[in-house]
């Protein structure tokens, strides 16, 4: 259709055919467009150019969503893929990663971190340790040793403001940081992640393959766009691999799929996307409205809100994309989507199947009894973090039982990783805050979603730094 939107691959088959559709029971909040459905909202709160630097935004929603005159025909891709949650992976699955990878040690099982799996090497970070998941994708995540790494010095500066050191305090001397050796160039990265690729048995050819290089580091992410399949590797000095995680599972294709016609594509457009929304900071902004001082423990609250600001968006592009659901049974399915491309430049993203496919069910009664830390580490501590907007006072356990389990373990793990775990556990997850920068978010309240704050690393990669609130 000469869109510039870069779209999934046609989906293949298999000889014997795809896989009959049925109808996919999920919970609210347990599905996804690939593009990311939020990302199109707060794309609109930021270019509507009411952004101010103390966050007080007026709360602007999508009135309405108008068809362009040009338009496309809609996509007619009606294949999909499901990943089955029904077999376990396997230690010899294990062994054959950790070889690649460089890790010593046999597959132990590891059960106490919902779904379980299997872990070679140490949990303590005194050697390079892998985990492979149970979970339908067979997820898996490499990380080096750590715990011996050196700690770099802090440089304090004379004085300080609350009068702890004398101000004729004088500061060490503090070289600047050198950039370590032998880092790979993007190209060279590429390569190296390709050979990685290949002895875990996945073919480079297909794949979608973005590197990246600067001085300090390189990484490269490698994405299968038909069936969503992803592979990231991180390099560091004299190109050693620092990080690593992907995945072992391979989906089944689905289909054909019935898809829905342009007015009801356009009414779920309405029904998914036409909400209000407003930055989660708003009831949390640093000024203080008035003179008054704060009572001790309390945020300032604004006195009110300015009146919300209509947004209508002209659709002016369509491609083919993929709408991620989990079911009730720890299945992930992709199922085909429209992703339209809106005047403003947003992507709006909505499944294209028949409604009888979609079968959204309640979430449990309660939350689940027990979300336990993770049996192994998987990135190493970031160096530099970005620190979190949110007082640590203030932060909340986000408990799923009267003996106080939470998903604060889990802080320090990728979004992808954390979003996982928190949707196998009952929960669902928004990003409210990107680097310390507060995101755009719906009014409605729900008990059953944490809102989390993320640091973007160099590469891309984003990891959960922070809880902020539930609701």
């Amino acid at each position: 259709a000469g869109s510039s939107v870069p779209a999934p691959a046609a989906p293949t088959t298999t000889p014997s055919g795809p896989r009959p559709p049925t109808p996919i029971e999920f919970t609210s909040g347990a599905a996804r467009g690939s593009s990311g459905v939020g990302s199109a909202t707060a794309e609109i709160a930021a270019a509507d150019g009411r952004m101010a630097t103390d966050m007080m935004i007026a709360p602007t929603y999508v009135a309405d969503f108008v068809v362009g005159d040009a338009l496309p025909a809609l996509p007619t891709a009606d294949i999909g893929y499901v990943y089955t949650a029904d077999t376990p992976s396997t230690p010899e699955q294990a062994a054959e990663l950790a070889a690649v990878l460089g890790v010593a040690g046999e597959p132990v099982r590891q059960d106490d971190w919902e779904p379980g799996g299997w872990q070679v090497g140490p949990t303590d970070g005194s050697a390079p340790a892998l985990f492979l998941s149970d979970d339908a994708q067979h997820m898996w995540s490499y990380s080096p040793a750590w715990n011996d790494e050196p700690q770099t010095a802090v440089c304090s500066v004379a004085g300080s403001p609350d009068g702890s050191a004398p101000a004729d305090t004088v500061a060490p001397e503090c070289a600047e940081p050198e950039p370590p050796t032998g880092v790979l160039s993007a190209a060279a990265a590429r390569t190296r992640s390709e050979e990685l690729l290949t002895a875990l048995g996945v073919a480079p050819a297909g794949l979608t393959i973005e590197p990246y290089a600067d001085e300090w580091s390189a990484s490269v992410t490698a994405t299968e766009p038909a069936t969503g399949r992803s592979w990231s590797f991180g390099f560091g000095a004299e190109g050693a691999v620092q990080w690593a995680n992907g995945m072992i599972g391979v989906p089944e294709p689905v289909g054909p799929y019935p898809l829905i016609d342009l007015d009801a594509a356009v009414a779920r457009l309405q029904q998914y996307l036409a909400s209000p929304v407003m930055p989660i900071d708003l009831a949390r902004t640093e000024p203080a409205l008035t003179d008054a001082p704060e009572p001790a423990g309390e945020l300032p609250v604004p006195a009110s809100f300015p009146e919300p600001q209509p947004v209508t968006v002209t659709l002016v592009d369509v491609v083919a994309d993929l709408w991620w659901a989990w079911d009730a049974e720890g299945n992930v399915w992709l199922v085909p989507a429209y992703r339209f491309v809106g005047d403003d430049g947003g992507w709006y993203t909505v499944p294209a199947v028949t409604d009888e496919y979609l079968v959204q069910v309640e979430p449990p009664a309660t939350m689940p009894v027990d979300v336990p830390a993770p049996p192994a580490t998987t990135f190493p501590a970031p160096t530099e973090p970005a620190p979190s907007t949110v007082p640590s006072s203030t932060v909340p356990t986000v408990t799923g039982s009267a003996e106080g389990a939470s998903l604060e373990p889990l802080v320090g793990s990728t979004i992808e990783e954390f979003t996982a775990e928190a949707e196998a556990a009952g929960w669902t997850v928004r990003v409210t805050e990107i680097d310390g920068v507060a995101q755009p978010g719906t009014m409605d309240y729900r008990t059953d979603r944490v809102n989390v704050a993320v640091r973007t690393a160099a590469d891309g990669t984003q990891t959960v730094t922070a809880i902020i609130s539930v609701g």
